[in-house]
Parts: structure tokens; sequence; C-alpha cells
């Protein structure tokens, strides 16, 4: 986990100069930022130097790539939210690490999983089968030091939000019946652009997220 929370002061500082496109595209096809690269590489050349892992599946990589000999396998989405970059809304980096040297992996070999929020502070929540708890960096002088602040993070049981991607006219009828159930509830729409940024919300108040 240490070794994700790391590269945060790094990231932040690369923000504001790696904003422009790159001239190549991802796996699916999507236009790469400078950002999305320089990400990738530096998540990689990470966890290669950890001797941890073993292979790093990425939304910006077409292949698993082969990086050490170590127990775990990491996949990971290096910048989740990159269309945000330019608007300067939430994105973050999403990951999770299986406990076997090779992908894929079955569900019930994830070790731990977790992400990063570059917002206006920046977060890390990791989740492991015991628990979930939320860090903060920065505070007492100390910025590069993530702090706990949530402990034992558990979903409301009353959600406030829900946020549905897409184009309404293209849901099928079920979908369009549940969330006309959810506005007729009172809850408030809250949609960001981001997976990371729209599931961090419903994490801390409760809801609903589809795309």
């Amino acid at each position: 986990m240490s070794r994700f929370a790391g590269l945060a002061t790094p990231i932040r500082q690369e923000l504001p100069i790696r904003r422009d496109p790159a001239a190549t595209r991802n796996v699916y096809g999507e236009q790469q930022l400078e950002l999305d690269v320089w990400m990738n590489d530096l998540f990689v050349d990470a966890l290669r130097e950890s001797k941890l892992v073993s292979q790093v599946a990425s939304e910006e990589m077409g292949e698993v790539k082969d990086v050490g000999r170590g127990r775990f396998s990491v996949v990971l989405d290096p910048l989740d939210g990159s269309s945000n970059v330019k608007s300067n809304n939430i994105f973050g980096t999403i990951f999770g690490i299986f406990d076997r040297k090779s992908l894929p992996a079955r569900g019930s070999d994830l070790f731990a999983a977790g992400y990063l929020i570059y917002g206006p502070a920046t977060t890390f929540v990791y989740a492991t089968p015991r628990d979930v708890n939320e860090f903060v960096q920065g505070g007492g002088g100390r910025s590069g030091e993530f702090f706990l602040i949530e402990e034992g993070l558990r979903l409301p049981s009353k959600g406030k939000l829900y946020g549905v991607g897409g184009h309404r006219e293209r849901w099928i009828p079920e979908v369009k019946a549940f969330v006309g159930e959810l506005e007729t509830d009172l809850m408030n729409l809250r949609y960001g652009g981001s997976f990371v940024g729209d599931f961090n919300q419903i994490l801390h108040y409760g809801g609903f997220f589809a795309y």
C-alpha cells in the first residue's frame, strides 16, 4: 500500500504540466493524455522496484506485463477520469492486488484493493477482507504523509445519492423503472464522469451507482 501512497506527491507535482493529449490510444481506442502514459509508467516502475509483484495489468497497456517474481499480481487504472483533467474535476487511481503470481486471477484471490483521489485533498482508501480505511495526505506541516481519517468505513444503510451513466433513452425498461423509484425516494443525482469519484461519494453517503 505504501508504494501506491508514496506516488501521490510526484503525481500532484506533474498534474499542471502533463494535461495535453498524447499521440497514442489505449486498448479501448480512447485518446490518451500525456498524464495517462506517464502515470502508467510511474506505477509499473514502482511495482517492479518493490520486488513484491510478478505481473501488472493496466487499462493503458494492451498486454499483461511481467515485472518480476514477487508473490502478487496487480491490476490498475492509473488515471480514472482522465476526461476530467482538463476541467480540473475529480479523477484518481484504482488498483487491485491479487495473491497469485499470474493473471488473470479469480475474485477469491483478491488480497486487497483501493484507490487514490486527487481532489481538493489527496485521499487514499484501501480495503482488505477485514475492513476499509481512509487516509488523507498532509496536515501538521507534514505534507507528504498520510493520516488515518476514517477507520472501518461501511456503506450507510440508507442512501442519499444515485449516479447512472449512459443515455436514458437507451436504458432497458427495468433500469428506467428502477431509477424512477430512486427519484421518487428523493435521492439526489450525483454523476461526475469518473468512477472513482462517484463511487467515493456512494461509499460515504450511501446510494446507487451504475454505468
